[in-house]
């Protein structure tokens, strides 16, 4: 947790994919971020959002229009950006 720089309330840890792109839990492997198509696979039962968990254990529902810098400042841990929730 000390490796995370950018917050844990701002880091996602956990998201909600589609089943194109899920991933048995018992499988060491995770969804990857595409930044061609930033937010290609989230999502599940809800069309137009997806959930994530946070590193500081909070949730959200997240828009599927979320602005792609945003998305990308939540991905990363160390990239030192400023995220308003």
């Amino acid at each position: 947790m000390k490796d995370i720089v950018d917050g844990l309330s701002n880091t996602i840890m956990i998201v909600e994919v589609d089943e194109d792109h899920a991933v048995p839990w018992t499988q060491p492997s995770d969804w990857a971020f595409d930044p061609e198509h930033p937010t290609r696979g989230l999502g599940g039962h809800l069309m137009s959002v997806f959930l994530a968990c946070f590193a500081d254990g909070s949730s959200l529902s997240i828009s599927n229009r979320i602005d792609v810098e945003t998305l990308r400042a939540f991905i990363t841990y160390q990239g030192k950006e400023v995220v308003k929730r």
